[in-house]
């Protein structure tokens, strides 16, 4: 880029800008963000394909047609009809665009307005002197540098200090990561067994709450459910009570969630779609009744966009205490002696979502037969792991 090609283009953008962009002496902030965007679009897209998504709208219009007009006065030669003329100068666009961000730059000023004038619009030269005047020795250097580390170094401890002041124990805070405190505490989850979530459901269902899909309530029945149990946990060295099988749980809440890959996968298991295809259809249609039509219609839900299978959340316990999680057991034997399969057991103690906890099942659809077939078999079917010993069952609310 030419610097004195660029402070030549200065007065005509601003004079440009000025004319097209003006409004009620202010120009609307909205253009900065399209005019510093133009140069990087036409690098990343192409100058065809960012012209042509500029003139699809009104006001990024205007930012083309200043370009335009920028181009033209840099090359008189440029016809006004032709896009191939145009086309031909994009070895200028970088100069012109930087015309135009600096004619719209904001000032000093505290102003919320773009100022128009130039002389409130220092050259490049004018930078330039201005730096040359404000050379310091080394020795001044040094203690600058010296300042801003003190400065950053301060910062930063007060930074920590904070958090640690602010952060309280995951006992005696109302709301706290559970996912955190399962995978990264010291106790690794020792202590959600006991924890209150009354109010951290309250807090989290306005994220976790899609709007307009269909939903529908189903409570967990016993033994409870199991979602995430092939994560890994890690072991403390006095592994006699440890967790030992992982959980899923919602990044940003910490809250479990059942998976909406989880329950779209179920479903589609239990349909005609894959494997034995004759052999479910016959199962489905003598178990529920379901025409052939309406069995296609399901399948047809799992294909690209058709329908979304959102995260289902927990929104309410009738546990008394607020509690949501309970522990079980699982206890595996084995030995190479006679009768074998009855020594040596091994009990391994793992979390649960305990029975009686409501979860919010949400599809993004707009046919409700559909979502009452969906209902019907996830409560038949159950979902998660361990469902052939009774483990991730529901039943309606």
């Amino acid at each position: 880029m030419n610097r004195k090609r660029i402070e030549r283009l200065i007065p005509e953008a601003m004079g440009q800008i000025k004319t097209k962009l003006l409004d009620k002496g202010k120009v609307p902030k909205i253009y900065d963000g399209y005019i510093a965007a133009f140069g990087p679009s036409v690098i990343s897209s192409g100058l065809l394909q960012c012209v042509k998504f500029y003139e699809g709208d009104a006001k990024r219009k205007k930012v083309t047609q200043i370009f335009y007009n920028l181009l033209k006065t840099e090359r008189q030669d440029c016809d006004e009809n032709s896009l191939d003329a145009f086309r031909k100068k994009t070895n200028t666009m970088p100069t012109l665009v930087s015309a135009g961000k600096s004619s719209i730059s904001p000032s000093p000023a505290s102003s919320p307005c773009v100022p128009l004038s130039l002389q409130t619009i220092p050259t490049m030269r004018q930078r330039g002197r201005e730096m040359k005047i404000r050379k310091i020795s080394r020795e001044e250097a040094i203690q600058d540098n010296r300042r801003r580390l003190q400065k950053h170094s301060k910062r930063n401890a007060l930074s920590i200090k904070e958090q640690k002041s602010s952060s309280k124990s995951f006992s005696s805070s109302p709301i706290g990561n559970i996912g955190r405190e399962f995978y990264m505490s010291p106790s690794y989850g020792k202590k959600l067994i006991d924890k209150n979530v009354s109010q951290l459901l309250k807090t989290a269902q306005k994220y976790l709450a899609i709007t307009h899909t269909k939903t529908f309530m189903l409570e967990t029945l016993y033994p409870g459910l199991l979602i995430g149990a092939g994560y890994a946990h890690p072991k403390l060295k006095e592994n006699n009570d440890d967790f030992q099988l992982g959980f899923f749980f919602d990044h940003t809440t910490g809250l479990p969630v059942i998976p909406g890959s989880s329950i779209k996968g179920m479903l589609r298991a239990l349909l005609p779609i894959d494997g034995d295809v004759d052999s479910k259809r016959a199962y489905v249609k003598e178990l529920y009744e379901w025409d052939d039509a309406f069995i296609d219609d399901l399948c047809n839900c799992f294909e690209d966009g058709k329908t979304i299978f959102y995260d289902a959340y927990i929104v309410s316990t009738n546990d008394e205490k607020g509690r949501i999680f309970a522990e079980d057991y699982v206890t595996s034997h084995f030995s190479d002696e006679p009768m074998g399969m009855f020594k040596e057991p091994n009990p391994v103690r793992f979390i649960k979502i305990r029975p009686g906890v409501s979860f919010q099942f949400q599809f993004g659809t707009d046919d409700e037969k559909v979502v009452d077939a969906f209902k019907q078999l996830l409560i038949d079917h159950g979902v998660g792991a361990k469902t052939n010993v009774g483990y991730g069952m529901f039943q309606e609310n």
